[in-house]
């Protein structure tokens, strides 16, 4: 089971959504039923410079994607934040 906390912060162009994790996902799928996605939403890690991939997984949830890294590369070895921005529910 993959634990979840979401926090908020006011940033100068919006509001963005951080999820914690705290157990990487055994296929690097992410499955999250809050966030309600626009056409504009951005999904980053903390640590990471490239953007996650994402989508809408049978209109009801959010599927993000979380990148490969070898072992001794991860930004992290207990927990990951995602970023979202652009989301309709901030």
């Amino acid at each position: 089971m993959i634990y979840l906390r979401y926090t908020t912060k006011k940033e100068a162009n919006g509001t963005a959504v951080y999820g914690i994790v705290t157990t990487w996902p055994q296929d690097n799928k992410l499955l999250l039923g809050l966030p309600v996605t626009t056409a504009t939403t951005k999904v980053t890690m903390l640590g990471v410079k490239e953007p996650l991939k994402w989508s809408i997984y049978k209109n009801v949830a959010m599927l993000v994607e979380f990148p490969l890294f070898p072992p001794n590369e991860m930004p992290c070895k207990w927990a990951w934040v995602i970023k979202m921005e652009n989301l309709k529910n901030q």
